[in-house]
């Protein structure tokens, strides 16, 4: 019983030193790329919160719209995850393989949010579903 109250609190200092390194910043201060992504895709709605996430190899940025749109970005300001209320994502965002694939299997859905990295790209639709689609735009996993 000790190990398990002993394990627990490491686990909690842990857990408040990693949430130590969030910090809050102003727009200036997120990278090049990221301020002119806001800029272009969502010009006219102001940040309500900015936050750097210092972690031990990397640092990412967290936006949140006041629309309640939360984008996040990698730490050289490249956009990973794009996350709307209302509406649809910039469809500018999604690549044109994956907007085929959608507008002919889901086109009265529309997407939530986007969320990319090197291997993958993955949609949620507004009915819930979420579609993983590999590089080369091909759907290979369907998640509800």
């Amino acid at each position: 019983m000790r190990r398990i109250v002993l394990a627990f609190a490491f686990l909690f200092s842990v857990a408040v030193a990693v949430a130590a390194n969030d910090k809050p910043l102003t727009r200036e201060q997120l990278p090049l790329p990221a301020r002119e992504f806001l800029d272009k895709y969502f010009a006219g709605i102001k940040p309500s919160l900015i936050m750097q996430d210092d972690d031990v190899m990397y640092k990412d940025y967290e936006v949140v719209l006041n629309d309640g749109t939360q984008i996040d970005f990698s730490s050289s300001g490249e956009w990973q995850e794009v996350a709307v209320r209302n509406g649809s994502v910039p469809a500018e965002l999604i690549p044109e393989g994956v907007t085929r694939y959608l507008s002919q299997h889901y086109p009265d859905m529309e997407v939530r949010r986007v969320d990319r990295d090197r291997r993958t790209f993955e949609v949620e639709l507004s009915n819930g579903l979420e579609l993983t689609f590999d590089k080369h735009c091909r759907l290979i996993d369907i998640d509800d």
